[in-house]
């Protein structure tokens, strides 16, 4: 089984030491994101305005693996 790993791509934090996604068999699991600016630093601001950074931090992760937002499926491993 081959893995492709999405680290960087255009609006996305860099810095981490782990992968933003990973694609294997048609899918692709993106990694959690918290309300982080494209220098990878976290923006507190109000509950709403984290959560809409975080998500626009996940569509670009998903456009940078190749797939669209309305393609991803939410799981939570804990």
């Amino acid at each position: 089984m081959s893995i492709t790993r999405t680290t960087s791509g255009p609006k996305l934090p860099t810095g981490f030491p782990f992968s933003l996604a990973c694609q294997a068999q048609g899918l692709c699991f993106v990694s959690g994101m918290p309300a982080l600016d494209a220098g990878g630093a976290y923006v507190p601001a109000s509950f709403t305005e984290e959560a809409d950074l975080a998500w626009r931090n996940v569509e670009a992760i998903a456009q940078a693996a190749g797939y669209s937002a309305h393609e991803l499926l939410f799981v939570q491993c804990v």
